[in-house]
């Protein structure tokens, strides 16, 4: 999967496909910042047509021989119907914020979008829990008798103020077993998957629990958000000074380019071949940068919850 990413990458890049693809897109329609979402669109649905056969091997083989795979078909075809249409309206969102940014304010929008990022990703940090996890998860409270009180009671003993305790349905698509928290500010949620608590016992639930809390304690939420939009900053202001720059074009062997495009040629300088920011291009290197916080730390598998999807 990840040569044929990198053969994928180079040939849209350097074999011509790339020029092709921007004037199709411009030949759509004569808004300029609907050709850069439709342009950004094309290429997120793209990049997910090229990883099915990858998410297929992976969980239907690989996870399968291993005994972890329990994902129907079905499951997978409503996953992947469910994350295509969240990745689009966050795609189609910041794509247009950021066109519309640029355009509105052509000498400080390298601010303007930082800051809209910054809000956008706490937003989605609050209502994730309400709105994007139970589209995914059915969450309901713990089944074992007393596990909840236990919880609660080392929670307080952190210092730990806990909003919910949950259980989710996650054994009926892996039997890889996790716990996160979930929410910022006043919701702060406790998801535990049914497969941790098929798996451990009540001592290793609470001890899998505290070091989570730990994360919590040290804030390192909080120290990663601002090591995050740290860095989103700096990006956006390199981003400033070269989306103009006249011989950008020239860096995949083109004599001009549209501004998505131009976008597109920033995201490849500043990142790794082989990864889907490439892909995706710059906007995409600008969506993992505030919904990187996004990410929850594992006990033990190393899988997040946003790793079931496909």
């Amino acid at each position: 999967g990840l040569l044929i990413d990198c053969a994928l990458v180079i040939l849209f890049l350097f074999g011509g496909l790339l020029a092709v693809y921007d004037r199709w897109i411009a030949s759509l329609t004569s808004s300029v910042i609907l050709a850069g979402v439709l342009f950004f669109l094309g290429l997120l649905w793209a990049e997910t047509v090229v990883g099915l056969p990858f998410s297929l091997y992976r969980n239907f083989r690989i996870e399968a021989r291993y005994g972890f795979n329990r994902m129907t078909g079905r499951i997978w075809l409503a996953d992947l119907g469910k994350s295509m249409l969240i990745s689009s309206v966050l795609t189609a969102t910041l794509a247009g914020a950021a066109l519309v940014l640029i355009r509105w304010s052509p000498g400080r929008w390298w601010l303007w979008l930082w800051g809209f990022f910054v809000v956008f990703s706490l937003l989605i940090m609050y209502i994730s829990p309400y709105v994007i996890e139970p589209l995914f998860f059915t969450f309901k409270p713990i089944q074992a008798e007393g596990v909840e009180a236990e919880i609660r009671r080392l929670m307080e003993r952190a210092g730990l103020g806990v909003d919910r305790v949950f259980q989710v349905d996650a054994s009926k698509r892996s039997r890889h077993s996790n716990a996160y928290f979930s929410g910022i500010g006043r919701v702060r949620r406790i998801v535990l998957f049914d497969t941790l608590l098929e798996q451990m016992h009540r001592e290793e639930v609470l001890a899998v629990l505290a070091h989570e809390a730990g994360h919590w304690k040290r804030r390192h939420l909080l120290k990663r958000i601002i090591v995050t939009e740290g860095g989103a900053l700096i990006a956006l202001y390199l981003a400033f000074h070269l989306v103009p720059w006249e011989g950008l074009p020239g860096v995949v062997g083109l004599t001009q380019a549209s501004l998505p495009l131009r976008l597109v040629i920033v995201g490849f300088l500043g990142a790794s071949l082989p990864l889907r920011l490439v892909i995706v291009g710059f906007l995409g290197a600008l969506i993992a940068f505030p919904l990187t916080p996004l990410a929850r730390s594992s006990p033990g598998s190393g899988e997040r919850p946003d790793q079931a999807f496909p």
